[in-house]
């Protein structure tokens, strides 16, 4: 049975969709990792936070015993303590919301569920106020005012041109560059660049250091006229020329799958969810029999305390009874002896 996981990602934009991935296989990871099927680029997000697994037609969710759990109608999981989960339920794993809904369409692909990750990515990392469109920046030029000039590179399927001529995307003021130099262009999710057949051609400086530094390359190599990929950092040469390739979705993107999961702060713990939850799920009966009640735990650990003290009225006001009973009885002797001192004078 398929399911639709509906990512909330907060505020909407005008013109944006709620960003979602549908799944259809016995069991499925939520997490940071890049094998995860539903992948969750977020800092307290482990890498492999949870599982959704199908059995006897119910959805199931279990934390894989991540750092920060996940939480499942306002309670906190333990550990590989499944729970069945169903349309209108909300599930929080690290900091991400999502909402199980009735499967929505064809199963995604992992290339369309790897452009979602990157979407969410993207809309988090722009509420932050930071840069999250590929550019280039000119580095070093013969000319000194178009040194920090810069392309946005903003569409898919377009060349973007490098040259001299004054058609070009980013005009050269070089001598040494061709009219139509080069061309920087995005096929998929990854940008390439490629020489246009120039007189003194082009060259690729990769970046070989941090999260993003390449792997498939080991120096400075030729331009040729067939794509080469790109990644954030790497540098263009053409002529006299330096242009750098900024990817700030990549890098970000390198830097999530290599860190660690973060924990969170004790006030998000118990922030509700961001749309209403029609459920909070249902603790299976084949749970393991050493698990605790997920119900009976407080959503933080470092928030147990020793138990109360009994809450029933008749256990707590018995001794105070017994005590009356007691001091009347004590009472009753006492006057009763007065009356035998009396009579006995």
């Amino acid at each position: 049975m398929s399911v639709t996981i509906v990512i909330h990602t907060g505020e909407l934009r005008p013109g944006e969709e709620p960003l979602s991935v549908t799944v259809d296989a016995p069991r499925v990871v939520i997490g940071r990792s890049k094998n995860a099927e539903v992948m969750l680029l977020e800092p307290t997000v482990a890498a492999r936070h949870a599982t959704l697994r199908q059995e006897g037609g119910r959805t199931i969710v279990s934390d894989e015993g991540s750092l920060n759990g996940i939480v499942v109608g306002g309670v906190k999981l333990p550990a590989h303590t499944p729970r069945v989960v169903g349309p209108g339920d909300a599930v929080r794993v690290g900091r991400v919301w999502l909402e199980i809904r009735q499967a929505q369409g064809a199963a995604s692909t992992p290339a369309e569920a790897r452009n979602v990750a990157m979407e969410v990515l993207r809309r988090s990392l722009r509420a932050l106020g930071e840069e999250v469109d590929a550019r280039l920046v000119v580095l070093e030029s013969p000319n000194a005012e178009s040194v920090a000039q810069r392309l946005g590179l903003l569409e898919s399927g377009r060349e973007y041109l490098l040259g001299r001529a004054e058609e070009c995307d980013l005009v050269l003021l070089d001598e040494l560059a061709s009219r139509r130099h080069a061309c920087v262009e995005k096929t998929g999710d990854r940008w390439y660049a490629r020489d246009l057949g120039s007189k003194r051609g082009s060259v690729l400086i990769p970046n070989l250091e941090g999260p993003s530094s390449r792997r498939d390359v080991t120096g400075e190599a030729r331009l040729d006229t067939a794509p080469s990929l790109l990644v954030d950092g790497d540098v263009i040469g053409i002529g006299a020329t330096r242009l750098e390739f900024r990817d700030p979705l990549a890098g970000a993107m390198a830097e999530s799958f290599a860190a660690v999961e973060v924990r969170m702060r004790r006030e998000e713990l118990h922030e509700p969810a961001p749309f209403s939850s029609e459920g909070g799920g249902r603790v299976l009966v084949d749970a393991p029999s050493d698990a605790p009640d997920a119900a009976a735990l407080p959503s933080d650990p470092s928030e147990l305390s020793p138990a109360p003290l009994p809450t029933d009225a008749s256990e707590a006001t018995g001794g105070a009874v017994d005590a009356l009973v007691v001091l009347v009885a004590l009472g009753v002797l006492a006057v009763s002896l007065s009356a035998l001192a009396w009579l006995l004078r």
